[in-house]
């Protein structure tokens, strides 16, 4: 098996991580699935099959001050581990506690947890994974690959034809918006003046069905993305207001999936960022936001943005990219990550899909989207520092009605079934 090199954006994550002393950056993919759990050996002999599609995954990260990856031939069957609750009922809070218990050690890129408990017709697999290794979308294929549910990954769209001059006007454009932005974030400082841990504390999760969202988006001219992106911002609004944080502005850094059509799927980084700078004010309403959201979103496709950041990822210098990315996400230049994720699990095998980021040290909070079938998912962190996370999804909620009160005015809403209602739910839950 060849090595597949670190891309650029890679070296740069693994760079920010490094300067951030302590901090934790793996993220997690949990799935539901139906059936009886495997026993270790067999689910290791299927990771082993998965891994030998995706030779990276025998990679370790490098460690500080080195620039290229090993072999972890012995890490193999180190990296998958397995837990067996008393009771089905436990299934979820035991992976949590593990999950927060045992960051990944230094150099080892991934993991992958199996909880189960005796007698019981459904097991959790979490893949945990460090981001400077592979983005969302990479984690979530890897992880199907490697639990045999074999995701063969959905090309990226071919980049069209554009003429130069509207090309370089775009990309002039584009390079003005983000110097503009970098300033304006030195202008104003950080997004809110209070102390934080440098930590995320417990997550907190809703789910609703994903035909409310579609609704909303369809009246008010945008995307499932843009709505989460919108109540996210009303949540964090009001849970300022409720907790009396002053919000001085709320940049909103929003990732975006920039993946050529003849990349490989299933690693690394291919993910550029969008900054939306929401009104933070109290006399904003949700539907204000969602407008704010969609026009910007809108915007950016309309300038050719997708096309310009897939060029730039994939002609950009190593020293850029790793000046780049710290500034991205630099605290005075984003309040919180606000991100989604669709799982192409097979169907009627994976019944329930969460995700979970890493919380960049300053950054009041992270969001995250899941989307599995007809459901959608969304997990909060706040920093631990914070009081009040438990709030959020009560508090998105509220935004979500909000909208379909004030978008949905001359379009019925669609009808709920009784078992699909909005379900709030602690990390334990």
């Amino acid at each position: 098996m060849t090595l597949a090199p670190l891309h650029p954006f890679d070296h740069a994550f693994l760079a920010t991580m490094h300067s951030y002393s302590g901090a934790r950056w793996d993220c997690v993919a949990l799935f539901h699935l139906d059936g009886p759990a495997p026993n270790l050996e067999d689910l290791r002999a299927q990771v082993d099959a998965g891994m030998r599609e995706m030779p990276f995954l025998t990679q370790r990260l490098p460690l500080p001050g080195t620039s290229t990856a090993r072999y972890s031939e012995t890490s193999r069957t180190a990296q998958v581990e397995q837990i067996v609750t008393g009771s089905a009922s436990e299934m979820s809070s035991a992976l949590e506690a593990a999950l927060d218990a045992s960051p990944l050690p230094d150099g080892v890129p991934w993991r992958l947890w199996s909880v189960s408990s005796p007698g019981s017709d459904h097991w959790i697999a979490g893949y945990q994974w460090h981001h400077g290794y592979q983005d969302g979308l990479a984690g979530t294929r890897a992880a199907l690959n490697l639990l045999g549910l074999r995701d063969p990954g959905r090309p990226g769209k071919r980049s069209r034809r554009i003429s130069w001059h509207t090309y370089a006007v775009a990309a002039l454009t584009f390079a003005g918006k983000c110097a503009a932005d970098l300033m304006r974030a030195r202008f104003y400082g950080p997004a809110a003046r209070v102390r934080l841990a440098g930590e995320a504390g417990p997550a907190h999760r809703v789910r609703v069905p994903l035909r409310r969202l579609e609704a909303i988006a369809a009246a008010g001219g945008g995307t499932v993305n843009d709505v989460h992106v919108a109540a996210t911002g009303s949540a964090l609004a009001a849970w300022a207001a409720r907790e009396d944080v002053t919000l001085v502005q709320m940049p909103l850094l929003v990732p975006m999936d920039v993946r050529r059509h003849d990349e490989e799927q299933a690693h690394g980084n291919r993910l550029f960022y969008l900054r939306m700078a929401l009104p933070c004010r109290k006399d904003v309403t949700a539907a204000q936001r969602l407008a704010f959201v969609t026009e910007a979103s809108n915007r950016a496709k309309r300038r050719h943005w997708r096309r310009i950041a897939q060029d730039f990822i994939r002609v950009v210098p190593r020293r850029l990219a790793c000046r780049m990315v710290p500034m991205f996400v630099a605290p005075g230049f984003t309040a919180a990550v606000v991100s989604s994720l669709v799982c192409p699990g097979q169907e009627g095998t994976v019944t329930r899909f969460t995700g979970r980021g890493a919380l960049v040290p300053g950054h009041l909070m992270f969001a995250v989207m899941g989307v599995l079938g007809d459901q959608v998912e969304v997990s909060f962190q706040l920093d631990q520092a914070l009081s009040g996370a438990g709030q959020l999804p009560k508090l998105w909620l509220a935004a979500v009605e909000e909208l379909e009160q004030a978008v949905l005015t001359e379009i019925p809403a669609p009808a709920r079934a009784a078992d699909s209602g909005p379900q709030v739910s602690s990390a334990a839950g």
